[in-house]
């Protein structure tokens, strides 16, 4: 039986990345959810821009399950919120698992942002294990995989994208009107390498 699984897709480098590994390595029913924050401003815009331009590409990879939901940004983070609509959709659909890409920057890891986001892990964490052990709705148990994205740096998920998803991908959280910052985490790691 072909597993069923469902990746958090934002349109950023490392959720991109892991539906297109899935996409080209696996042979897993793959579905792709996208969650529309409304209160995130412009980042959300530039974030929805890339995967309007993102999914037609990754179809022609192989085709995949593509959906969308609305929801407002909370405290806990944008991983954290998206979480929630992967996660009732993972259990009303009975897929075997749900994907998160989680990568810290370099400027994330020696700044001050570094333990905030790795609570904001341990926060998802546990609320996929509350879902799993929880469950009133059904028997039916879908773990949380970071793979393959934790543990590699953003260079090496960069790397792992082809040139036209490369050039597509968004990844700043402080976007100026059309334009990045260079000056958020994901900008100043993302500068180092990109040409």
């Amino acid at each position: 039986m072909v597993k069923k699984v469902i990746v958090s897709w934002s349109g950023g480098i490392d959720s991109t990345y892991v539906l297109y590994h899935l996409l080209k390595d696996t042979d897993y029913e793959v579905h792709a959810h996208h969650v529309k924050l409304l209160n995130r401003g412009t980042m959300m815009d530039k974030q929805l821009q890339a995967v309007k331009i993102l999914e037609p590409m990754l179809q022609k990879v192989r085709p995949f399950k593509y959906t969308e939901s609305t929801q407002y940004l909370s405290m806990m983070g944008d991983s954290w919120i998206s979480l929630v609509d992967v996660i009732r959709i993972a259990y009303k659909e009975e897929y075997d698992t749900m994907y998160v890409a989680v990568n810290k920057t370099e400027n994330e890891i020696e700044g001050e942002r570094y333990n905030q986001s790795y609570e904001q892990c341990i926060s998802i964490e546990m609320l996929a294990a509350s879902a799993y052990i929880n469950n009133t709705y059904t028997n039916h148990k879908a773990t949380l995989s970071y793979f393959p994205t934790r543990g590699m740096t953003k260079e090496e998920i960069w790397n792992g994208l082809s040139k036209e998803l490369q050039d597509n991908v968004w990844w700043c959280r402080e976007p100026q009107g059309d334009e990045v910052c260079h000056k958020c985490p994901q900008c100043l790691d993302v500068k180092v390498f990109k040409k």
